[in-house]
């Protein structure tokens, strides 16, 4: 029998190949731009009968796929495209001319390194029983078919007998091997029904592994979309609070704009701790909490009151007046003073004042005039 042989193929327009016996040793090494898959297939045949074909990529490239179907070989692909520096690694004890030749020699390497301990115990087991002489035979029917030493020898043995008696007695000898060949095929039907049993069993725990996932994440999702939802609802309800008291304040002050003819918009303020211009009047809450500053800034200038001022502040520059004499309403930052009764209050403190003034005047002749007298 022809040496089984190992290819690494790396196609395209600079196509390499390598080739390895079942021992590892490097048989030959080429790239070339003129090789086809007719030379090329010309060229590897010469050298013996592939057994198997590698490649350096996950994806099977189609020119690699239809070289090895045309030679009835066995594919052997890595689970991720080989990088340069593995590639260099592995091809480091080998004298590859190119990137191209060391790409097919990993390919090389790599599909025997996948079969390496397949070949080791084949020829440990034909040692054993005494069968080396059918090494090949028999490593090419195990990888090809699967099967164990044991049936591809009996499976070889089967089909190499060969006619000794009449035609009658080649039929006994045919059908016994034919009952063998069933009783291969027969074990190796049992095997893919028990390796299928486990896969469906696999297929339905993983299906059923991922409903549940599947169902967790729609839940945790629809959770979520709850809570935002209900987050949504709360601020839409809170802007539309704010939209009606918005609405609310707008139309008070439509209505006061309506009806400014007896009333004064004043700006409205919790004490004296500011540092803002107003004209002539404003509203202050608590005008006890003040600053000098703006003490000095309200000089001669009108204060309606909540909380009635202490002495210290009457006495200074600031004329005073009680909101229950004139107050009306108040809107945000704005109150709302009834013009007449201002007015009224105005007059009637400015009488008082030229009273206590004339009283006091009369005091102060009074006193003079005693001090005056011999």
């Amino acid at each position: 029998m022809r040496d089984l042989l190992i290819v690494g193929v790396d196609p395209g327009t600079t196509l390499a190949y390598a080739i390895l016996d079942l021992d590892r040793n490097l048989i030959k090494l080429k790239s070339s731009k003129q090789l086809s898959l007719s030379s090329l297939t010309t060229e590897v045949t010469n050298e013996g009968k592939v057994l198997i074909v590698g490649c350096d990529v996950s994806n099977i490239p189609s020119f690699v796929y239809k070289f090895a179907t045309k030679l009835n070989a066995v594919i052997v692909k890595p689970d991720f495209d080989f990088k340069v520096g593995l590639k260099q690694r592995m091809t480091k004890e080998f004298k590859v001319r190119d990137d191209h030749q060391r790409d097919a020699l990993a390919a090389a390497l790599n599909a025997f390194s996948e079969f390496k301990e397949t070949f080791k115990k084949i020829d440990d087991e034909l040692k054993n029983i005494g069968k080396e002489h059918l090494n090949s035979q028999v490593k090419e029917i195990c990888i090809k078919n699967k099967l164990n030493v044991i049936d591809a020898i009996n499976l070889l043995e089967t089909t190499e007998e060969k006619p000794k008696e009449k035609k009658r007695k080649n039929r006994f000898l045919n059908d016994n091997g034919t009952n063998e060949l069933i009783r291969i095929l027969k074990k190796q039907n049992d095997d893919l029904l028990k390796n299928l049993k486990f896969l469906e069993l696999k297929y339905k725990d993983l299906s059923s592994l991922i409903d549940k996932r599947v169902e967790e994440r729609i839940k945790k999702l629809n959770a979520i979309s709850g809570l935002n939802i209900k987050s949504f609802t709360n601020d839409i309800s809170r802007k539309e609070a704010e939209i009606i008291g918005l609405k609310q304040k707008i139309a008070e002050l439509n209505s006061l704009l309506l009806d400014l003819n007896n009333k004064v918009i004043v700006k409205k303020f919790q004490n004296l701790n500011f540092n803002e211009n107003f004209s002539s009047l404003i509203y202050v809450e608590n005008p006890n909490v003040y600053t000098e500053q703006c003490l000095n800034f309200c000089q001669g200038k009108i204060i309606i009151y909540k909380e009635r001022p202490s002495n210290h502040l009457i006495k200074k520059n600031i004329v005073f007046i009680n909101k229950e004499d004139c107050f009306i309403d108040e809107i945000g930052n704005l109150a709302i003073i009834d013009k007449s009764k201002l007015e009224s209050s105005i007059n009637s403190l400015t009488l008082v004042q030229n009273l206590i003034e004339s009283y006091r005047e009369e005091r102060q002749k009074e006193a003079s005039e005693k001090l005056l007298k011999p």
